[in-house]
């Protein structure tokens, strides 16, 4: 797993920690570091990340997503898509340089920012049955982007979400990824049900994110 280093951010390496205890770590340590979180002096008085770690603290608890889990306003270039984002970094097996210049450690400004990732990395790991829940809910012929944020973990994601998508023929997706040899694992054990679905456009542009 690479970390991208914060020099003279805190606040920043504060949550990278908890990042790579979410995504690697048991429900009881990722409940144990965000009570360590909650009490440290970091975040003393900071009532928007101390929220943050409390909705955390219940997803851990109760399995019940606190954050939307699909942001449906797309942003202020692409207005017209349904965005899907995890963390970044600890979800990025690809990730190299490029974790120096990555914009989506911008929005760890703003707690509700890093709060939806971490939310959708833990039931990646730890409750998928939500996230296709959510996706089974979606409106009709929207477009998905994948992995604004963070990058398939594994070739169980990269299954997973092609699994959710042929439930939904009406639904296109396309994302970014370093994930190569994910990507990869995923194409060789389904060559033909990967090219069999001309809705899908899996438009994974291997470039930097």
């Amino acid at each position: 797993m690479k970390l991208k280093t914060f020099k003279n951010a805190p606040t920043f390496a504060a949550l990278q920690s908890l990042a790579v205890t979410i995504q690697s770590g048991t429900p009881a340590e990722i409940a144990s570091h965000i009570d360590m979180l909650a009490a440290s002096p970091l975040f003393a008085g900071r009532r928007a990340y101390q929220s943050m770690l409390a909705k955390l603290a219940a997803l851990v608890s109760t399995g019940a997503p606190q954050y939307a889990i699909f942001g449906m306003k797309g942003n202020s270039k692409l207005p017209d898509f349904v965005a899907f984002s995890s963390l970044p970094a600890v979800t990025c097996p690809g990730a190299g340089a490029c974790l120096d210049f990555c914009y989506s450690f911008r929005a760890w400004r703003f707690a509700h920012s890093f709060g939806r990732q971490a939310s959708a990395a833990y039931l990646m790991r730890h409750n998928p049955a939500a996230i296709a829940a959510a996706f089974l809910d979606l409106p009709a012929n929207v477009t998905l982007r994948l992995y604004v944020d963070g990058d398939f973990s594994s070739a169980a994601d990269v299954k997973f979400w092609f699994a959710n998508l042929f439930m939904r023929p009406d639904i296109a997706a396309y994302g970014y990824s370093k994930s190569f040899a994910e990507l990869l694992a995923r194409s060789e054990e389904h060559t033909s049900e990967l090219q069999s679905r001309l809705h899908l456009v899996c438009r994974l542009l291997l470039e930097k994110k």
